[in-house]
């Protein structure tokens, strides 16, 4: 990813944490979905920012991780509701297609890179039950892969880390 588009995705990320910050104190009609949108918007300009494990080392990072810390603490339940959203993905990642289980996949692997690009474990608004909601999607990650087959040239995205051992599971023998 270039410079410039990292950039973006980095203001596209902080814009849409404060969104979510911004309809949590504004107590806005249908604030939890509105709130949770904008919230899981912002975690995917997130997971296209750390993929390929440049975040740290990129310009402006220290300064976009703190300010998107911050919003995201002040999004209320949004983090434990997005943990909530990874383990449905998980279980529901082998019904249909490859498309569902890189959708588990990528909520899976956007958990783990606030974890360990941020330390988002400080993050957790609720860290026995989130994290025993990460524990039961990786255990449903691990049971999908046996009904989840690679399809011709689908590979996992350029760039995930070896520990995102969930994208590596279907097609592996080791399952």
């Amino acid at each position: 990813m270039d410079l410039s588009a990292r950039a973006e995705h980095m203001r596209r990320a902080i814009d849409k944490f404060g969104e979510a910050a911004e309809i949590v104190a504004s107590n806005a009609e249908n604030l939890i979905r509105r709130r949770d949108q904008a919230f899981a918007e912002g975690m995917s300009d997130l997971y296209s920012i750390c993929l390929g494990g440049v975040g740290r080392r990129s310009a402006g990072w220290v300064d976009f991780r703190d300010q998107a810390t911050s919003l995201i603490e002040a999004s209320g339940g949004a983090m434990t509701n997005y943990i909530d959203d990874t383990l449905d993905h998980a279980l529901h990642s082998a019904l249909e297609d490859w498309d569902s289980w890189e959708v588990a996949c990528r909520y899976r692997s956007t958990v783990q890179f606030l974890l360990d690009e941020f330390d988002g474990s400080e993050l957790l608004a609720s860290p026995d039950y989130d994290n025993q909601m990460m524990a039961e999607a990786d255990a449903n990650l691990r049971k999908q892969a046996a009904w989840v087959s690679l399809l011709s040239g689908e590979e996992p995205p350029t760039g995930i880390p070896e520990n995102h051992w969930w994208w590596f599971l279907p097609g592996s023998s080791s399952r």
